[in-house]
């Protein structure tokens, strides 16, 4: 009867020893190694800094030394791209700037073939744009490619002017978004009207040829507008006639952050 007494007085004190055991047992240790995420594509997202990336991607174009080999380094390009290059083409301009959407600078290549003479009177011309990691995001062939700033403390929109290589063209206003080039200039396709024209055989052309871009603030919303100005001529038999005042403008639309057609003043 002691003994039992004894036990049962006891039994608490048991009962935490054995709690405390459990308590201190050490948590299970993983192995670092295989917690780390591996490298994987470069392209893949996260799977490298930005500056690894960069690094790798685009080391002919930061090495000034690969950089003047220009004939290589489109090679190089268009295999590691899978780009389709015109036949001919050279490169022309290399540089980063910023852009309107993107909080980092772009990549842009600006080339050309200068023995052309099919395509006039810009001749032939092809542009690469990249993101910071080395992405291609976009491509083009524009006759004229400009940068064009609307907003005070913003970073500029990319015009380009593509044109048939037949006198005829229209003008585009890109900003990124969500890792591409978009289109933000009358995207509603709503009778965009041609703003170059160097055809005088088809009964008329503009003077200039490409229309003045002039950004002004048309709705005094404090934002600049898109305003193409310039003279139509107009021909008869192929004998001048007369030119007329013409103007296209197209207002910014804050909520959808585009430009829409407003005027079409021929």
């Amino acid at each position: 009867m002691k003994q039992f007494v004894i036990l049962f007085l006891m039994l608490p004190l048991l009962i935490a020893c054995d709690n405390a055991v459990i308590n201190n047992e050490q948590p299970e240790q993983k192995d670092s190694t295989s917690s780390k995420k591996p490298k994987g594509d470069l392209f893949k997202e996260d799977s490298l800094s930005a500056d690894a990336q960069r690094d790798k991607i685009f080391r002919p174009i930061l090495s000034k030394s690969l950089r003047s080999e220009t004939d290589k380094l489109l090679e190089k390009l268009s295999e590691s791209y899978r780009m389709q290059l015109e036949d001919g083409l050279v490169l022309n301009r290399l540089y980063t700037s910023k852009i309107y959407g993107c909080s980092d600078s772009v990549w842009v290549m600006e080339c050309s073939v200068p023995k052309d003479s099919l395509c006039k009177p810009h001749g032939r011309k092809q542009q690469f744009f990249f993101d910071a990691k080395g992405h291609l995001i976009h491509s083009d062939k524009a006759a004229v490619l400009k940068w064009v700033f609307f907003k005070d403390k913003s970073a500029p929109l990319l015009m380009t002017l593509n044109t048939d290589c037949k006198g005829s063209g229209y003008h585009h206003f890109y900003k990124f978004d969500q890792g591409e080039l978009l289109d933000i200039f009358n995207v509603l396709l709503e009778n965009t009207p041609p703003t170059f024209d160097a055809i005088a055989s088809d009964g008329s052309d503009f003077q200039p040829q490409e229309l003045e871009l002039k950004m002004e603030d048309k709705n005094d919303d404090k934002t600049k507008d898109i305003c193409f100005k310039g003279m139509k001529q107009l021909y008869k038999n192929g004998n001048f006639i007369k030119a007329q005042p013409v103007e296209y403008v197209f207002i910014y639309q804050p909520g959808e952050d585009w430009f829409l057609l407003k005027s079409l003043n021929k």
